[in-house]
């Protein structure tokens, strides 16, 4: 038996719908169980396949071709599946459970000592940011804007033995999946702060409840589900075009808040306060060493990027046909592993970019050629100048041993300067470098 399951109905959510799965496989949960509700399930079940088809699969997935009926897919499960779990989150694709404290289920149920049958957590609603149309990639690294206030929606996790197979065969209207349930009533109910919730959606209990600052605090601190629900200005329309039939006839609603102007003011309130949490999590997960990266591209903007180029002179193994031509193409931001500039062997020959303004640097690294030649790269002065004129040392390139470039090996300088002007030099050698990037922000 599963402990802690998930169950989500869902339509138009492909791009986003793996990595929904893999929050609550990481957050502690045993198992997801997808109800598709497209008209065709190819492409969702497509993207799920790494999670379903293995020896232990993390998602099962229903496709159920009638649209609109939520109700009825989330009774579907209780009927066929609730057997299987303990504990299930009735959770649509837009909505992240945010445990700050632990992150982990587990231990958020295991430090929650009153008793309860049905927990109620209330929407954090997050807004659009200054998306135009919804970005690629992650939610929870694309958004980190919402409202001021909780929203007085919730949504539950409910212990799956409070559903007799007596009240399953009334065919239930309860709208179980945001807590406003006859059944859950006559049951332990509680909020993650241990308040009793079996009266909470009577009047304006719910309103009242909220209006306190400490009790909104407080609930931040322990558990909250951020909802995703307007990703764009677009979403007002979409919402309304993937479907509004049954249980969704009132996604209308914001289509007629888009054209009657409405969304402006919305957008200011759901974009309030910055709120960081579930992408500092996130990103921890993303970096948290089960990634090998080599040669990570440094924070910051490669301000040397196309700018302006030369040289002390050019050669037959030169690929421009001028100083500044030949210079310009080791900041293209194309790394070959092969020479892109190369000087005469000069007497001391030097290769020199102008940044076009005066920037704070804290990273240089250049690339080294790695098809013959790398040991005249030692030893290279790196100087840089406000003005063109009065020149600073830096660093300097080891002297006693070779270093790469595309190999992923490149030389690297980090630390803290302002400078317009770098300049690469050596006094005993032809001078060829493969790519130079500086990193800083004007």
């Amino acid at each position: 038996m599963f402990e802690n399951v998930v169950v989500t109905p869902c339509r138009w959510e492909v791009n986003n719908v793996v990595e929904f799965c893999l929050y609550y496989r990481a957050i502690g949960f045993d198992h997801v169980y997808i109800y598709c509700n497209d008209d065709k399930p190819w492409d969702t079940y497509g993207a799920l396949i790494p999670l379903i088809e293995v020896a232990e699969p993390f998602v099962t997935f229903v496709h159920f071709g009638i649209q609109g009926q939520q109700r009825q897919m989330l009774l579907h499960w209780l009927r066929n599946f609730r057997r299987q779990a303990r504990h299930v989150a009735f959770l649509d694709a837009d909505e992240f459970l945010c445990l700050p404290r632990r992150h982990n289920i587990v231990k958020f149920l295991a430090e929650f000592t009153k008793p309860w049958d049905v927990l109620y957590f209330n929407w954090s609603s997050f807004g659009p940011d200054e998306h135009k149309r919804r970005p690629e990639g992650s939610v929870l690294l694309n958004y980190t804007k919402r409202e001021e206030e909780l929203h007085t929606f919730t949504k539950v996790l409910v212990k799956t033995s409070i559903f007799s197979p007596e009240w399953l065969s009334g065919n239930p209207s309860d709208v179980i999946w945001h807590g406003k349930s006859a059944l859950y009533s006559r049951h332990v109910c509680r909020n993650v702060l241990g308040d009793d919730m079996s009266t909470y959606y009577d009047g304006e209990n719910a309103k009242t409840y909220l209006e306190r600052p400490d009790v909104q605090r407080a609930i931040r601190e322990v558990a909250v589900v951020n909802h995703y629900a307007i990703k764009s200005e677009e979403d007002c329309v979409r919402r309304a075009e993937r479907g509004a039939l049954a249980d969704f006839s009132g996604q209308t609603a914001w289509k007629t808040m888009w054209t009657s102007g409405g969304f402006t003011a919305l957008a200011a309130k759901m974009n309030a306060v910055e709120d960081v949490e579930l992408r500092n999590f996130w990103m921890g997960r993303l970096a948290s060493g089960a990634i090998w990266t080599v040669a990570s591209r440094p924070a910051g903007t490669n301000v040397a990027l196309n700018r302006p180029a030369t040289q002390s002179s050019i050669s037959p193994w030169s690929l421009g046909q001028t100083e500044e031509v030949d210079a310009g193409c080791a900041v293209n931001g194309i790394i070959t592993g092969r020479h892109q500039f190369h000087t005469a062997n000069d007497a001391h020959a030097w290769w020199r970019v102008d940044l076009g303004s005066v920037v704070a640097i804290d990273t240089i690294r250049l690339f080294n050629r790695l098809d013959s030649g790398l040991d005249r790269a030692r030893g290279l002065r790196v100087e840089v100048s406000l003005d063109g004129v009065n020149w600073d040392f830096l660093t300097r390139t080891p002297a006693e041993q070779d270093f790469g470039g595309a190999d992923g090996q490149p030389f690297v300088w980090q630390g803290s300067c302002r400078t317009r002007f770098v300049m690469l030099s050596t006094s005993h050698n032809f001078l060829h470098l493969d790519q130079v990037e500086i990193y800083g922000s004007p």
